[in-house]
């Protein structure tokens, strides 16, 4: 269907033709009139008419003029000429306008039918054609940057393709491959209701709108491919941040991740540039809230040695049964790689496999049955399944609390060993309370105390304190050891306090112990 515009100085013909025709039979959907030139002008320009009917001789604009403003509105727009005068030259102009036909008047309703059938026809055959081309022009779009990005050495096909699409295109051009990755609104794996071809279709529309020499696929379910070619002096910095923010606006509702690859010269060496994209779009694991993602050299990637040492250090938590300690190094070590990207993430994905592992290798030696944890195959499954480093990080902390809890429910720890656990572990933290204690092991104060004290037949307050001033006796040995420095080790706020206390539980000073085991320690060489 298709928009027509009625231009005539007589009233009387517009409304002749408007009435006596049936426009949605002959495939006319929408009809303007207008009754002088300059006034169908300004209608044109928003309406942008595809076939125009107009009288010649008209006030202000003739039908010549007004037809070849029309046309710059429309360059395909079919044009039927009216008058009532046969003057060879508004004939001759008509002709060079490719008018399909000089109807005279008074006008035949039945023959006007006709040729305004003709002009349909016409245009059938102009949107037909241009659909071809577009499917063509998009064929070569999408066929070019995957040949770019998949033929490194055979690329001059692509390039033809390029230059096909392109004839303008200088070789010195610059060549900038931007990756789009998309995930559902809840970052899952699983696109839903993705049209991929949708998206790739108004991403053209916006490069097109923008005068952008692209190619443009999709290199898998969830990600396109852009590449640009700009002018050797063209700085991309403004431009790309912008186009940033509309393909943004495009992907949504879906979440988008944008890389960028190194600017390169030429289209021979696109593939470079979108090996620096590809590298760079695996930083999203790191991170789901850096959306935008570019190359920069200074970037740095943590060593083996480093994750080593915390497997190490995790390990002998696990060992010691200190959750606590477990699940911080867990939170502390991932912050650190998430400040990392360039971190390989094969390295990443194996620390915390080998975090598991040492859970799972726990577990075996436990005497207890009763500890669940998943083998080692469903394990490497979930974490290779995981999109972004803090499912990693979570999953890998529910098998440390799976751990401990199957530990602490089988009995393997009784409630009151769980305290003990925390105090001997934690003795040396001067915050170290019964509030912080029931937090950990989900047991009431009141229950600690009472519990506590039929256990062990000390207050939990007087066990924290003597098991502290036990601790000192061996810091106490070494004389180097500052009264303060021992009282902060041991969980004291001060060096005077940890003096008092000292006194009131051994009978002597600090100084005292220490200057009685210097001359214990005398006489024991001398024998």
């Amino acid at each position: 269907m298709y928009k027509l515009l009625l231009v005539d100085d007589e009233t009387a013909t517009r409304k002749g033709i408007l009435n006596n025709i049936n426009w949605q039979e002959i495939g006319i959907k929408e009809v303007r009139d207008a009754k002088n030139g300059v006034l169908a002008l300004e209608i044109a320009k928003n309406f942008v008419p595809d076939i125009l009917l107009t009288d010649i001789k008209m006030p202000k604009m003739n039908g010549i003029d007004l037809s070849h403003r029309v046309r710059e509105i429309n360059p395909d727009c079919s044009i039927l000429i009216m008058s009532g005068y046969s003057e060879i030259d508004y004939l001759k102009s008509a002709i060079r306008l490719s008018a399909l036909n000089f109807v005279d008047k008074p006008i035949d309703i039945k023959r006007l039918t006709e040729w305004i059938k003709k002009s349909v026809e016409v245009q059938n055959r102009i949107r037909k054609n241009k659909e071809y081309i577009e499917n063509n022009r998009w064929f070569l779009i999408n066929d070019t940057a995957l040949g770019l990005i998949r033929n490194k050495e055979d690329s001059k096909k692509y390039i033809q393709q390029l230059k096909e699409l392109y004839p303008d295109l200088s070789p010195d051009c610059k060549s900038l491959c931007i990756m789009l990755k998309l995930f559902d609104q809840d970052f899952s794996g699983n696109l839903k209701n993705i049209d991929l071809s949708d998206i790739s279709t108004r991403i053209g529309k916006l490069l097109d709108n923008n005068s952008c020499h692209y190619v443009l696929g999709a290199a898998d379910s969830s990600t396109v491919v852009i590449i640009l070619f700009m002018p050797e002096d063209f700085s991309n910095e403004p431009a790309f941040n912008a186009l940033s923010e509309d393909l943004i606006s495009i992907c949504k509702p879906f979440e988008l991740f944008i890389s960028a690859g190194i600017a390169v010269n030429g289209p021979e060496l696109a593939y470079e540039s979108y090996i620096t994209a590809l590298k760079l779009l695996e930083q999203i694991f790191f991170s789901k809230n850096k959306r935008i993602i570019r190359y920069d050299n200074r970037a740095k990637s943590l060593s083996h040695e480093y994750m080593s040492k915390q497997i190490e250090v995790f390990t002998s938590y696990i060992k010691n049964g200190d959750l606590e300690k477990a699940v911080k190094l867990i939170e502390n070590t991932t912050f650190h790689i998430s400040m990392h990207p360039n971190t390989e993430t094969s390295i990443v994905i194996d620390f915390y496999f080998k975090l598991i592992l040492e859970v799972l290798r726990q577990k075996n030696y436990s005497e207890t049955k009763a500890i669940s944890c998943p083998d080692y195959d469903n394990v490497l499954t979930r974490i290779n399944s995981c999109n972004f480093l803090d499912e990693i990080k979570e999953y890998t902390q529910s098998i440390v609390n799976q751990y401990f809890n199957d530990i602490y429910a089988s009995n393997a720890l009784s409630p009151i060993d769980q305290v003990l656990s925390i105090i001997h572990n934690s003795y040396n933290n001067k915050e170290l309370s019964l509030n912080e204690i029931s937090q950990k092991t989900f047991l009431s104060v009141p229950y600690i105390c009472v519990r506590f004290k039929e256990v062990t037949g000390k207050t939990f307050s007087r066990y924290l304190t003597e098991y502290r001033i036990e601790k000192s006796l061996e810091l106490l040995k070494d004389k180097n050891n500052k009264i303060n420095y021992i009282a902060e080790k041991v969980g004291f706020a001060n060096g005077n306090y940890f003096s008092k206390t000292f006194r009131k539980i051994k009978g002597i000073s600090p100084a005292e112990y220490r200057q009685r085991f210097c001359v214990d320690r005398k006489k024991h060489d001398i024998i």
